[in-house]
């Protein structure tokens, strides 16, 4: 059986109040991934801003780098 309907029959189970608890739980992990998500975004945002004035292939500095470095 998949968690998921292992985790809907539990919540059967459950009384009102307990239900309230998961779904203020759910709630908070929506929420966390969101922020998380936004903050992936900013920071995505900021490197590529970082990296704009440079010219070439950053992937090529990194193979040169570690040519040199053998």
């Amino acid at each position: 059986m998949k968690i998921k309907d292992q985790t809907i029959q539990e919540l059967d189970l459950l009384n009102p109040e307990e239900l309230l608890i998961i779904h203020d739980m759910i709630q908070t992990l929506k929420k966390n991934r969101q922020e998380k998500e936004t903050k992936r975004g900013v920071f995505a945002s900021k490197v590529r801003e970082i990296l704009k004035p440079c010219s070439g292939s950053l992937s090529d500095d990194i193979s040169k780098g570690r040519e040199e470095r053998l």
